[in-house]
């Protein structure tokens, strides 16, 4: 197949709507000389020479410093990736360093970056390398698909940029620069096999000098172009390298493009959690490792798939039935708005100075040597696996001016901070709602 080739939808997809469905049917068509392939590397060449993000991963040279950024990328603008991954590469400097440290440490570094599966991915593929004796990551596309972490997207990410292999690293700026530069009209969730294949197009088009662009740079400058030219909002046409051969510029489409699917309402969780204080040790719990929140830390509780009632979210009323009727009064709630939802978070404390001793063995599974033991003078701290919230993975009494120390996650620090800032305020009476 010629390397000069460019991507067309038929006449008549280009005439019914989005909504219809249709199936699309694309044809492969010679580009005209003057939009050839190996005139589009040679403008994007210059521009990237010119206009490239400078960043501290890139020409380094590492492969695990480039495998950490590109993962920290994910869902994550640049600008808020570059402290997290000078903090991140100062302590743990190495692929070693990364799998010998307990996840409770790593996920502490990462802790406002989100998307914490990430992070355990991340630690779970180091610890698998050194598990197989390997220090370094293996130089193959086959062999990083195989590790945790490792998607499409960041395979060819760190094959091509990190060991030089010729494979497309296709993210969301890359999809959005090609649906315009080929007036695709699709949503970007169906441009992915027809963009893959115009891009393993480029990487094979002779580019002289080759060593000048090799596929790593070919594949960051795309990513560049996208983000910061070929925005989703205000595109830059003026200055865009290829805006000569852009069909969705030259058919005044550039704004509709990529298509967008309606989005629907975001459903609501609301997060019921306990306040449960005894002798300045607070009760935390850890999420187990998969799911929302999963590893982090947080207040103990229980989710409700559904947006509260008044009476409801004053009264506490799942979480009180959950601890066995106890009456619980509303300490403060706060809300937080993930990907895919709207969060609501309720914090109750139990009516009273403490909660009864009878409440407090109650919340435990006492078992072996981990046991939590109650006494009149006070408590051993620890973790137990829990009794009366079986979701989680872990209960631990912690001194409570150490318990955001814990790793948790924006939303979950929120609603602690929130409720020791009221029981600060307050000395342990919470409000009545």
């Amino acid at each position: 197949m010629p390397s000069d080739m460019l991507l067309h939808t038929s006449n008549h997809l280009r005439t019914q709507s989005f909504n219809a469905k249709p199936k699309a049917t694309f044809l492969i068509t010679p580009m005209p000389s003057k939009t050839s392939n190996a005139q589009l590397l040679k403008r994007l060449a210059k521009w990237y020479a010119k206009h490239g993000r400078k960043l501290p991963w890139r020409g380094c040279g590492d492969a695990y410093a480039i495998w950490v950024s590109e993962i920290m990328l994910q869902q994550t603008q640049v600008g808020t990736v570059l402290g997290y991954f000078e903090r991140f590469m100062q302590r743990f400097p190495r692929l070693e360093s990364l799998a010998k440290a307990p996840l409770e440490e790593v996920l502490s570094l990462w802790q406002g970056l989100g998307y914490y599966g990430r992070c355990r991915k991340l630690h779970a593929a180091a610890q698998q390398l050194l598990a197989a004796g390997q220090t370094q990551l293996p130089s193959s596309l086959e062999a990083l698909s195989a590790l945790p972490g490792f998607g499409p997207y960041t395979a060819g990410a760190v094959a091509s940029i990190a060991f030089g292999l010729p494979v497309p690293a296709i993210d969301g700026n890359l999809l959005r620069l090609c649906a315009r530069l080929h007036a695709l009209p699709l949503p970007k969730e169906r441009l992915l096999p027809q963009v893959h294949r115009w891009v393993s197009q480029l990487l094979q088009t002779p580019r002289p000098p080759r060593s000048a662009f090799p596929p790593g740079s070919l594949n960051q400058a795309l990513m560049d172009l996208g983000a910061t030219v070929c925005k989703p909002r205000n595109p830059l046409c003026t200055e865009c390298p290829w805006h000569f051969a852009c069909l969705a510029l030259a058919q005044n489409k550039v704004t509709t493009l990529p298509l967008r699917k309606q989005s629907k309402p975001k459903p609501t969780l609301s997060w019921l959690l306990a306040y449960i204080e005894f002798k300045g040790q607070l009760l935390m719990a850890q999420h187990p490792p998969k799911g929302l929140f999963g590893g982090l830390w947080g207040l103990p509780g229980v989710p409700v798939e559904r947006r509260l009632l008044s009476q409801e979210a004053s009264q506490g009323s799942p979480l009180s039935q959950h601890l066995g009727g106890y009456p619980l009064a509303l300490l403060c709630q706060t809300q937080r708005e993930l990907t895919h939802r709207h969060l609501q978070l309720f914090v109750y404390a139990m009516k009273g100075k403490m909660p009864p001793k009878g409440m407090l063995q109650k919340l435990m599974h006492f078992e072996g040597t981990q046991a939590m033991e109650l006494k009149t003078t006070g408590i051993q701290t620890g973790g137990t696996q829990p009794g009366c919230f079986p979701g989680y993975a872990c209960l631990r009494w912690v001194p409570r001016e150490t318990a955001l120390q814990l790793p948790t996650s924006a939303a979950l620090r929120k609603a602690l901070e929130a409720a020791l800032a009221a029981t600060s305020v307050h000395k342990l009476k919470p409000k009545r709602a």
